[in-house]
């Protein structure tokens, strides 16, 4: 004997709860930077090309490493180009480079 299954919603909406659900999982960070944690930074952008097919990394002149992520960073991706950049760490974010810690570019504060 068959056992069916009826449903309170609709097949449509089920897809529709199911899809914004997994939207929602599947997003990078819910909430919006907490600036309280954002510092400045000074270095020069790098394209390594040896890692993973090609990463890019900011050196500090501090001699720290970030890998950069946000909206600003398809701007900034010069290869040489000195920066003073406002960022935030991201340690809920993972990358395929993963050749250093990752932090979110929150402003472009000057070219240098």
């Amino acid at each position: 004997m068959r056992r069916t299954y009826s449903s309170p919603i609709g097949s449509i909406e089920a897809l529709a709860v199911f899809g914004a659900l997994l939207a929602a999982l599947a997003s990078p960070g819910c909430s919006s930077p907490d600036e309280s944690e954002a510092f400045t930074v000074v270095g020069t952008m790098k394209f390594e090309a040896g890692v993973e097919g090609g990463c890019w990394v900011f050196q500090a002149d501090s001699g720290h490493e970030y890998e950069l992520v946000g909206e600003k960073v398809d701007q900034i991706r010069v290869d040489g180009r000195r920066y003073e950049l406002k960022v935030k760490p991201r340690p809920d974010f993972a990358s395929i480079c993963m050749i250093a810690p990752i932090v979110e570019v929150l402003e472009v504060m000057r070219t240098l």
